[in-house]
């Protein structure tokens, strides 16, 4: 049994070929895998801000009502006031009462 030195050089070079081959794509797997990582540790940095965003405005929204609400019944307590004074003591009458 002779062994051929030209098939076997090819075989060789072929298992070596297939090797690199192999590991070259085990390196941009890897680095594809490290870039998707670091994405998502950007989305959720950007997610975390815009949660923390998102409750600011809601606080500060909610405090704005707050505010409309006690200008309007300080307002509306006021009108009150001043009708009763004017419909008692002037015989003034408001319309639309």
């Amino acid at each position: 049994m002779q062994i051929d030195l030209k098939s076997t050089v090819d075989v060789v070079l072929g298992l070596i070929a297939l090797a690199a081959v192999v590991y070259r794509i085990g390196g941009v797997e890897a680095s594809i895998k490290q870039e998707i990582s670091r994405v998502n540790n950007r989305f959720d940095v950007h997610l975390t801000e815009y949660a923390a965003k998102k409750e600011m405005l809601d606080y500060l929204i909610h405090s704005l009502d707050e505010k409309i609400n006690h200008k309007f019944n300080r307002l509306h307590a006021n009108q009150r006031e001043i009708q009763e004074f004017l419909s008692k003591n002037h015989n003034f009458v408001i319309r639309g009462e």
